[in-house]
């Protein structure tokens, strides 16, 4: 992934324009600069914009340990109309918790002014996303609904925010579109809110070692009146003359051109007009501000030749383009609901194709209108689902579950429920739309609903295998009740007339297409039967299968049967009948044209070769060929995103962290546009990313991530289900990288409890979280705690794995490193090599685990004073990290700091300089990184430099620097550093 240098793009453009009576600019007057000086509490790091008020600064908070985009005006700006803007703006942001809206941290009088600290994103704001183009419609049309969903979000808190652009949009790593610079935002004068609405919140396993949490606005109003500024001027307050026109002149409404009072329509016509500049790469008025002005009074041009836009796109905006404001769309939300819409699609999904295709169970649909004339057709459609989702049924699920006696049963059954709720609604909604194109509306073939009634009675048959399995759940199947009703396939298959056209026809012969009939519907059970965690079950039905299908001599349904145990062989862990059966099913469907099957099982080999058999170079062939079907046979989405995170996944297993990000973050996307934000899948590749970010030491990055994967997991499971605690794990650890270590500790505390609970003492997931928690106790200085911690770890890992699995290895380091703070040389060392051996066995030589270890002997020779050894066993890890692609910086930084300590120890202080240098530029270019461990850097490279004897200043200085990281630094381990600091100024003056 590229980094972007600016995040921010507050920069005043030429076309950038506020017109204010009096107060012309003072040339000069602006906010000083200097890396590494203070403003309040934050330790400046960067200049990332600056405009004609104020500018935007990197920086870092060293309260809170995290980086921060400062905003402050310049000092001709800091009048009081100056300031009460500036909290009018933190005030404004600070009522929106979405995920579109940039989150505002806090305000405050400085010595410089009024400066507020807000969330730092890097990335690239809209307009420069533009102006990288071009890009594709639809996926500028994607970037755009997300603002647009921001400035609703906004439009129902009462705000207004008077300047939208695309430079007041930012777009994020992970691909998300916030909305910022909410400067000229003021609450809706006399104009009603838009009606609320609820708002979606917005694994490698759990981390070993999602978006911030918006404050609420109660608690940064608090802030605000903490600070003593003009709290009192509310939103509502006119800070500006009457008639001052404040806006971006391109951008703005008419009416804010006249300068009358701007509401959510001003905004709605402001989204217009930059929405037409990403589709056309031009904007819709142009020239100078009086032909801007005359323009915008006829409406929106003519439109830009192009063979791409619809012109359905251009009429929505045209609308919004309207001089009248009353003429307009009503609000955000109806100009988002047709923005989502492509006609052109539903037509190609409703459309008749004219082939002629029999499906034999599917065939009485075609007369089902046929009787009666009196009665209307397509009705009944309800009445089917009787006896598979009906009252009775949701009673018998709901008694099943509460019999389990978990504690957090009934809210498996609330959301169990709502999606059987809402899965039993779209198929009865479907099914009707699909009678009503043939029968009512004429504008479907009989053929083309044959194959769409057939496609919705497998959907039933599914949804009946589930309920099934649910009315007669137990705990084990109770706790997968969740995944299984958010698994069962998609509806949207049965409107895609090309898929199903696409689709291998039946046999010819009525008997044996009747036979391929009842054995797929029998599949059904045998898919709810693993979804529910009954291996032995399913394995029993899918034998009796493949006896059947053997004799049909048809390739499609033996490929379906044989790809579907392959699967189930993944699960039990027997992974050369895995790839028997999936390779089977792969040329098999292949063969016959089933290229849905042939993808799904390519994707299941990709797993089952590369990650679960590490051989990660067959796992890319079996990617590349998932990817490819993947594309021609999922319009979704779904499995073509899931094949992207296949090759995150081998890419991690190889070590390349920076390519597995890259990865991570292509899949995400696709998949929150395929199965919406909170889904499982969505979740877990969100902690995807943040381990690979946070593995290169980017924990400001990963922060957000974790935090995101967290609240959909507690919104999709809720509280007491054990599927959350991979997300607080690796939230935790993230905040344990950053030397936050008692709100790490409290966090896993709090999932140690929840898997105690839920998964009992002796689960390998129960041992994980005691080994991340021994380090949270390690970062406090309580050895002897942490020590427990990592020996019941080291025993629970071996008692589920076996004595030379890298989750043993993992503990076993762990332990180590607390014998060593202990003093316990012997142990350590024995702890170490036992690390090091299973890590060589099982991962290879050059893993970034096995130079992991080779650095923890390297660490234990040097604290018993054996520093030659010590710089050989730092060597060898370098070596090993050196020669990995992009994304080991994390671990490089570590290695060099041990390196160069080593070095240091032995009177080597040429050779320990540069690593050091290179240390510390990892450490800083980092994000997240605890201070601490910089500071410890820059004294270890101070010492070097002393050591030469060239420059004892510049050593010195580094020194101060070190210092000055660490001002307003409370925690026990800053202090501590602080006193190492000054002794070292003391005794090298």
């Amino acid at each position: 992934m590229a980094n972007v240098d600016e995040s921010l793009d507050h920069a005043r453009t030429a076309d950038t324009l506020t017109i204010m009576h009096g107060r012309p600019e003072a040339p000069g007057a602006r906010v000083p600069f200097e890396l590494g000086a203070t403003l309040g509490r934050y330790l400046l790091i960067e200049k990332i914009g600056e405009g004609g008020m104020g500018v935007v600064l990197r920086a870092y908070d060293p309260k809170l340990h995290r980086e921060v985009a400062l905003k402050q005006l310049h000092r001709d700006a800091l009048d009081s109309d100056g300031e009460a803007r500036l909290v009018r703006e933190a005030q404004a942001m600070a009522q929106l918790a979405h995920p579109n809206v940039i989150t505002i941290h806090d305000v405050e009088r400085t010595d410089e002014g009024v400066v507020m600290a807000m969330e730092y994103v890097e990335g690239q704001t809209l307009a420069q996303w533009i102006a990288a183009g071009p890009h594709p419609w639809r996926q500028v049309l994607a970037r755009f609904l997300q603002a647009g969903e921001g400035l609703q979000a906004a439009h129902r808190a009462g705000l207004v925010h008077r300047d939208f652009k695309p430079s007041n949009a930012i777009v994020g790593p992970d691909g998300r579109v916030r909305v910022m610079d909410f400067g000229l935002a003021r609450a809706q004068a006399g104009a009603v809110a838009e009606s609320s609405g609820t708002q979606p919140i917005t694994e490698v396993g759990a981390h070993a070692s999602a978006q911030p949490a918006a404050p609420s606005s109660s608690a940064s109003l608090q802030r605000l009146r903490s600070a003593e500024l003009r709290s009192s001027d509310s939103l509502s307050v006119q800070l500006t003359e009457a008639g001052a026109v404040m806006g971006t002149p391109s951008y703005m409404s008419p009416e804010q051109h006249r300068g009358d009072v701007a509401d959510a329509r001003s905004d709605q016509y402001a989204f217009c007009v930059s929405l037409w500049e990403g589709l056309w790469r031009t904007r819709p008025f142009r020239g100078a501000l009086p032909t801007i002005v005359e323009a915008k009074q006829r409406g929106a041009p003519a439109m830009p030749r192009t063979d791409k836009v619809p012109r359905w796109l251009y009429d929505a905006l045209c609308r919004g383009l309207r001089a009248d404001a009353a003429e307009r769309w009503p609000s955000m939300t109806e100009l988002l609901a047709v923005l989502a819409l492509d006609p052109a699609r539903r037509r190609r999904r409703w459309l008749a194709a004219g082939a002629s295709v029999a499906v034999l169970a599917g065939a009485g649909a075609t007369v089902m209108w046929q009787g009666s004339a009196q009665e209307p057709p397509c009705l009944g459609a309800r009445a089917e689902l009787a006896g598979v989702w009906d009252e009775a049924r949701r009673a018998e699920v709901g008694a099943a579950l509460e019999r389990t006696g978990l504690g957090y049963a009934p809210a498996i059954w609330a959301r169990t429920a709502e999606e059987l709720d809402g899965y039993a609604e779209r198929w009865v909604k479907m099914r009707t739309e699909a009678c009503e194109a043939t029968a009512v509306h004429k504008v479907q073939s009989a053929s083309l609903l044959d194959l769409r009634m057939q496609c919705l009675r497998r959907r039933k048959l599914h949804l009946l295998a589930a309920v099934d399995v649910l009315a007669g759940a137990d705990a084990e199947v109770a706790k997968t009740a969740i995944q299984q009703v958010t698994g069962l396939p998609t509806l949207d298959r049965c409107a895609d007339a090309d898929a199903l056209l696409a689709e291998v026809p039946p046999p010819e012969d009525p008997e044996v297409a009747r036979a391929v009939e009842q054995l797929r519907d029998d599949l059904t059970r045998a898919e709810a039967q693993q979804g529910a965690g009954r291996y032995a079950e399913a394995q029993a039905i899918l034998e009796e299968l493949e006896a059947r299908s053997i004799p049909l001599a048809y390739d499609p349904v033996l490929a379906e049967v044989l790809e579907v145990d392959a699967g189930l062989a993944d699960l039990q862990g027997d992974f050369p009948r895995a790839v028997e059966n999936g390779t089977r099913a792969y040329a098999l469907a292949l063969r016959a044209g089933a290229t849905r099957v042939a993808a799904e099982a390519a994707l299941g080999l990709l797993y089952v070769t590369g990650h679960r058999q590490s051989h990660v170079e067959i796992g890319r062939t079996w990617a590349t060929s998932a990817l490819a079907l993947a594309q021609r046979s999922d319009p979704q989405g779904v499995a073509e995103a899931m094949a992207y995170n296949g090759f995150g996944v081998l890419a991690y297993q190889a070590g390349d962290y920076g390519a597995a990000t890259d990865y991570f973050e292509q899949a995400l996307p696709m998949l929150v546009n395929a199965v919406g934000e909170e889904h499982d899948l969505v979740a877990t590749t969100l902690n995807h990313l943040g381990v690979m970010l946070d593995e290169q030491g980017r924990y400001a990055e990963a922060e957000p991530h974790f935090r995101r994967a967290l609240a959909i997991h507690l919104a999709v499971f809720g509280a007491e289900h054990p599927r959350p605690a991979n997300s607080m794990e690796n939230l935790a650890l993230c905040l344990q990288a950053q030397g936050r270590n008692e709100e790490g500790r409290d966090l896993h505390l709090q999932s140690l409890a929840l898997r105690q609970r839920t998964l009992g003492e002796n689960h390998p997931d129960t041992a994980l979280t005691e080994n991340n928690l021994g380090w949270d106790y390690m970062g406090l200085h309580d050895v002897d705690t942490a020590a427990q911690y990592f020996t019941r770890a080291l025993a629970g890992f071996e008692a589920a794995f076996g004595k030379e699995h890298p989750r043993v290895a993992m503990a076993a380091e762990s332990l180590a490193l607390a014998e060593l703070e202990r003093h316990h040389y012997e142990l350590a060392e024995a702890l170490h090599r036992r690390a090091l051996s299973i890590r060589r066995m099982a991962m290879g030589e050059d893993h970034p685990n096995v130079a992991l270890s080779l650095a923890g002997l390297g660490e234990l020779a040097h604290r018993r004073g054996r520093h030659d050894e010590s710089v050989a066993l730092f060597e060898e890890a370098r070596v090993i990290i050196e020669n990995k692609a992009e994304g080991a910086e994390r671990h490089l930084g570590d290695i060099l700091m041990g390196l160069g300590k080593a070095l240091v120890e032995t009177g080597r202080f040429a050779e320990a300089r540069p690593h050091l240098e290179r240390a510390l530029a990892l450490r800083e270019s980092g994000t997240g990184i605890d201070p601490v461990v910089v500071a410890d850097v820059r004294l270890l490279l101070a010492s070097a430099r002393w050591g030469e004897g060239d420059d004892p200043e510049a050593a010195r200085a580094q020194v101060r620097l070190a210092l000055a990281s660490l001002v307003g630094n409370e925690g026990e381990a800053a202090k501590r550093k602080r006193a190492e600091l000054e002794g070292w100024l003391e005794a090298h003056p």
